[in-house]
């Protein structure tokens, strides 16, 4: 897959929500979602990339290679999305962006241009979440 392909429908992705952003019951806040100033898409990780037999092994796979780039924090999650479901929101698309380091690393693209706007998509996309995981293992 190329730089910039949309990822398959019935595949999934994973995103790192910080602890600042997971409310007391352990579920990723809607600002989980906002892209950060940084970003021009919102980062997420390709869990099917990992080449992995299940799930719990993509996102053990997923820690290892998370851990080499971020300091994963303690309370923090990885919130599972559906890359189909999130092509369903109008503009949104998860495209492979893969790194030097991180071939599964992708990206939600199609955000508003203001980064002030972003808030309406980081709902839509926090009400997608398919399972949740601790962040560190």
């Amino acid at each position: 897959m190329a730089h910039g392909d949309p990822l398959p429908g019935s595949d999934h992705v994973a995103r790192y929500c910080r602890p600042q952003l997971v409310d007391d019951s352990g579920r990723p806040k809607v600002e989980a979602f906002q892209r950060r100033p940084n970003e021009i898409y919102a980062s997420v990780n390709w869990l099917e990339c990992l080449n992995e037999p299940d799930r719990r092994a993509s996102i053990a796979a997923l820690r290892r290679v998370l851990a080499k780039k971020i300091d994963l924090g303690a309370s923090g999650k990885l919130a599972v999305l559906s890359v189909g479901a999130i092509s369903r929101l109008g503009e949104l698309r998860a495209r492979h962006k893969p790194e030097d380091d991180d071939d599964s690393h992708a990206g939600i693209c199609g955000y508003p241009e203001d980064h002030e706007d972003d808030l309406d998509v980081a709902l839509e996309l926090s009400m997608l979440i398919v399972e949740i995981f601790p962040a560190r293992g």
